[in-house]
């Protein structure tokens, strides 16, 4: 069985995706397209900040084991907004659908809105998971109609570029890749890389991975070169994956929103804070998880990163 294991990960990975041009936007307009690949506000100095992350929601999946904790989300966030008072947006890493069916980008709609009148969440960006393109489907205009977002883009916050990639295909394609070489040439801030795809993670996560050799060292060297601090993924459910490119360029994959019992996965439902203090010139992970029989999810702090901003 565990030989076999290996080969059924691959038959979940699907591929089908449209690229569209870079759409680099400043403030939080993700709608408006400026027609430029390069940010057009001032330079500014970083100023500490928090976000919230969470990955693969996967709405209305069925599977044997599946298990959902949204009141414990929100009930979470509405408690304890106090302790983030510059937290305002959240970025969802994809696969918000199990079938992108218009029904399932819907749910994470309306998911989205009750975020956004219940906490002091104002902002969510969200980007395409490979669950999200699933063929002989209208997700493409359900992307566009629904959730309202470029299929890729790029945001600047508080002194932090934000690359948001497309890598539901399980890669970025010759088209996004130029353009992403391109913008961040041009582009002096520190940088932070979003994917629903990992870039590398370790070895043993060939399988979930950009499969693409010379994209991914591609990618990596732009990290490098340009000012990335930190390229965040998901689709591995299990995450909670650190791996270090340089001291000062790592990768983190996230764990699933939803949680999972059964012979094939073994997950509990996630979500995470990722807080910048510009001052210390630092950047903490923040892992928070629904336990059995919890009253409140645990707490853990999965990296402490050292950034040059």
């Amino acid at each position: 069985m565990k030989r076999l294991l290996p080969l059924l990960m691959i038959l979940f990975i699907l591929s089908s995706c449209n690229l569209s041009i870079l759409q680099v936007i400043d403030g939080k307009k993700a709608d408006e397209d400026r027609n430029t690949f390069m940010i057009q506000e001032a330079f500014e100095s970083p100023t500490s900040f928090s976000l919230l992350l969470v990955t693969d929601i996967h709405f209305d999946r069925h599977d044997n084991g599946v298990y959902y904790r949204n009141n414990q989300f929100f009930d979470w966030i509405q408690e304890n907004q106090s302790d983030f008072p510059n937290l305002d947006t959240m970025i969802c890493l994809g696969d918000i659908t199990e079938n992108s069916s218009t029904e399932e980008f819907n749910r994470y709609a309306s998911f989205r809105n009750d975020l956004i009148k219940k906490t002091n969440i104002r902002e969510i960006l969200t980007i395409k998971g490979n669950h999200d393109i699933r063929p002989d489907t209208n997700h493409m205009a359900d992307w566009k109609n629904i959730i309202r977002q470029p299929e890729y883009q790029a945001v600047a916050y508080k002194g932090i570029s934000f690359y948001l990639l497309n890598t539901a295909n399980r890669t970025l394609g010759k088209t996004q890749l130029k353009e992403l070489q391109e913008a961040t040439k041009q582009d002096p801030r520190p940088k932070i890389f979003f994917s629903h795809m990992p870039l590398y993670g370790k070895p043993s996560l060939v399988y979930f991975a950009l499969q693409d050799n010379q994209e991914r060292e591609e990618i990596i060297s732009l990290l490098v070169r340009r000012r990335g601090m930190l390229f965040l993924a998901g689709h591995h459910h299990q995450g909670d994956v650190l791996y270090s490119f340089t001291p000062t360029t790592t990768e983190f994959i996230l764990g699933a929103f939803h949680g999972r019992d059964s012979l094939f996965e073994q997950t509990k439902p996630r979500w995470y804070i990722l807080d910048l203090d510009a001052e210390a010139k630092e950047i903490k992970i923040i892992r928070y998880q629904v336990e059995p029989d919890a009253n409140k999810p645990s707490r853990k702090v999965m990296a402490t990163l050292h950034v040059t901003l």
